[in-house]
């Protein structure tokens, strides 16, 4: 059998996937360790995306779908800039820039990731973005200078030479540019108008990395400005100066801010804190969910908990606003800089809705139309305590329950394998096949943050770093070396220890190395 199949035989699952005509639906008792597995095992064959409560969840979630599937993204939060100063790094626009283009490319259903906040923010509109996404093919007729105007209206910045994402240079006939939708840089030689060969390169050695015949060119913005967007701005802010004049309190510093913004954007000048006029930028705005249909799928996991962290985030913007206008550097009138909850739960509602809860179900949001039950438990971690594992794997076995324990290398995974045979426990090593033997305790090599049970199923999954307890690096306290040597004399030949860099090991005694 394989992870696809685990809630085969369960009658309730079985409905539950009967019912995605008749959404929005509600499921309880995932906890959250076992949501990576549920939505993968939903089999939508839908573009679907997930949306967590904050960014650390949705990373995680992230993280464990990969071990499932491979056609899994993740799109982060948008980091809003309101002052005008250069950004360090544009690291999460791009991400999200590139995971929309995986979207509107792939041929194959795409499985989003996203916090609330991220599902929450602008970005930039689903036609736009196809419109300047340019596809480059060897034989290809350019002309060289349109195309150095077309890269910077898409954000990127011309520089001497390559060292970055959103950089392109030229030099003669060859183009360098690094674009979000590609690891590496790319160099188009010209002759003439004519694009003669095309290879991704390494900008550090300047090494051919290899040679292809089309590059992916995307923007690098999600903000872009045509004459269009620069004269709505303009007329926005003509109008918040003209009041401003108006007012008997001295708006002056906050004037002077105005005209120096429209100053910089109607004259090209690069303008960063362009998220200070977000819903002017295409006359509305749009979010990722604008990529997704009414007939593709949206989870969503704890929509109680999801309607609080709304409330908090809108309370976190509100006081930023507060500060901005204090300071003569935001005007809000006007201007909407996010889509509000009430919007983002009446677009999800049409779409194929599902939400996922940890224990009951709630209606403080959405008015469901079906109804399912499940039980699922976390695991616990050991904490290295080895004999704990061995128990319950011995329990799980006499039980033919199914258990699947994933190791981080080969390595690992045939080191636990021998010690469970060893102490009596029948088990097989599969390295990183997916497919396993039903009732029986198999060790994969693969990584998941959190084990998790599905009673009903007779099926349990545990991590490695629940045995070993990896994810937690305490720093130890310096001991002396007679106290040391004295800490072995409670280890008896024979025992099972934890070895922080090879796993479970048995103490032989020790031996003087000369």
């Amino acid at each position: 059998m394989n992870f696809s199949e685990i809630l085969k035989d369960n009658n309730e699952f079985g409905r539950y996937l009967s019912s995605f005509n008749n959404t929005p639906i509600s499921v309880s008792g995932i906890v959250e360790s076992a949501f990576s597995h549920f939505v993968y095992s939903s089999k939508t064959n839908k573009n679907t995306i997930v949306v967590m409560e904050n960014e650390e969840q949705a990373k995680k979630l992230f993280y464990d779908l990969g071990f499932y599937c491979d056609n899994t993204l993740y799109f982060p939060t948008r980091e809003y800039i309101y002052h005008n100063i250069e950004a360090t790094a544009h690291f999460s626009e791009h991400k999200r820039i590139n995971t929309l283009n995986q979207i509107l490319s792939s041929k194959k259903p795409q499985i989003v990731v996203t916090s609330l906040e991220a599902v929450l923010g602008y970005t930039i509109p689903k036609k736009l973005l196809a419109e300047n996404t340019l596809t480059i093919k060897t034989g290809d007729q350019f002309s060289l200078d349109e195309l150095i105007e077309k890269l910077i209206y898409m954000g990127y910045t011309r520089d001497d030479c390559v060292e970055g994402c959103g950089q392109f240079c030229v030099r003669g006939g060859i183009l360098d540019i690094f674009s979000p939708s590609n690891d590496f840089p790319y160099r188009i030689e010209f002759f003439d108008d004519c694009v003669d060969s095309l290879r991704i390169y390494d900008y550090v050695s300047q090494r051919t990395i290899e040679t292809t015949d089309e590059a992916i060119i995307i923007p690098c913005h999600e903000a872009l400005k045509n004459d269009e967007t620069k004269e709505r701005i303009s007329q926005v802010i003509d109008k918040n100066i003209k009041s401003l004049k108006r007012k008997k309190t001295d708006f002056s510093e906050l004037i002077l801010s105005l005209e120096a913004d429209k100053e910089a954007i109607t004259q090209g000048i690069e303008f960063y804190a362009i998220d200070k006029y977000a819903s002017l930028l295409y006359g509305k705005i749009y979010t990722i969910l604008d990529y997704f249909s009414d007939d593709d799928f949206i989870f969503i996991y704890e929509p109680k908990r999801l309607f609080e962290q709304s409330k908090t985030l809108m309370w976190e913007f509100e006081e930023k606003v507060k500060d901005f206008s204090k300071t003569s550097m935001l005007i809000s009138d006007d201007i909407e800089f996010s889509l509000s909850f009430d919007d983002f739960c009446k677009i999800s509602s049409k779409m194929r809705h599902i939400s996922v809860n940890s224990l009951n179900h709630t209606e403080v949001i959405y008015n469901y139309n079906a109804t399912f039950d499940f039980e699922s438990r976390t695991t616990i971690s050991l904490h290295g305590k080895i004999d704990y594992l061995f128990n319950d794997l011995q329990k799980w076995q006499n039980d033919n329950t199914t258990v699947i324990i994933l190791a981080s290398n080969r390595s690992r995974g045939e080191n636990i394998c021998g010690i469970l045979n060893d102490r009596g426990i029948s088990a097989e090593f599969l390295n990183d096949k997916k497919e396993f033997r039903q009732n029986k305790i198999s060790i994969i090599v693969g990584e998941i943050k959190k084990g998790f049970e599905y009673p009903a199923s007779k099926f349990v999954i545990i991590s490695e770093q629940e045995i070993f307890d990896t994810e937690k690096k305490k720093q130890r306290r310096k001991i002396e070396n007679t106290k040391r040597l004295k800490s072995y004399t409670d280890i008896n030949v024979g025992d099972y220890i934890v070895h922080q860099s090879h796993g479970i090991g048995k103490y032989t005694g020790m031996k003087k190395m000369t």
